[in-house]
């Protein structure tokens, strides 16, 4: 059984199978890991630090979106509006997607309401609009 294999099961799984507990004794060991004097006392917390080590080791890391604020609050506004459902509140500093999920909650239902609250509506949402088509006159 492989690193990989172990990792698809849980703690209380392999603690209480003797093949898979004895398999992960050995992993770890050879990883680095030491044996302490009750290691089924700690057996929880070391196996799911290995565990999350090993997945983290096996997966790409991913990128974290950067934080973007590309729209503006009119001055009619008020300075903090809570976004229903959310609990959060969207500030002029606040992030593109705050300022989309107040705008799009309840399938736009509000958009065009709501929208009348920005001076510029962030870029994201701006190139999601199907544009129209202007029909030209000879």
């Amino acid at each position: 059984m492989t690193k990989d294999d172990l990792i698809k099961y849980s703690a209380g799984q392999v603690k209480s199978n003797k093949k898979l507990f004895s398999r992960f004794v050995e992993l770890y060991l050879e990883s680095g890991g030491r044996q302490s004097d009750c290691f089924g006392c700690v057996f929880s917390s070391t196996f799911n630090k290995w565990k999350y080590e090993a997945i983290g080791k096996n997966q790409e890391k991913k990128t974290i979106m950067s934080y973007k604020n590309t729209f503006k609050l009119s001055n009619k506004a008020p300075k903090t509006i809570y976004i229903p459902m959310s609990g959060s509140l969207l500030l002029p500093s606040s992030s593109d997607e705050l300022a989309i999920m107040y705008l799009t909650q309840n399938d736009k239902k509000n958009f065009e309401d709501r929208s009348k609250l920005f001076d510029k509506l962030p870029d994201a949402l701006i190139k999601e609009q199907p544009k129209k088509k202007v029909k030209k006159s000879k």
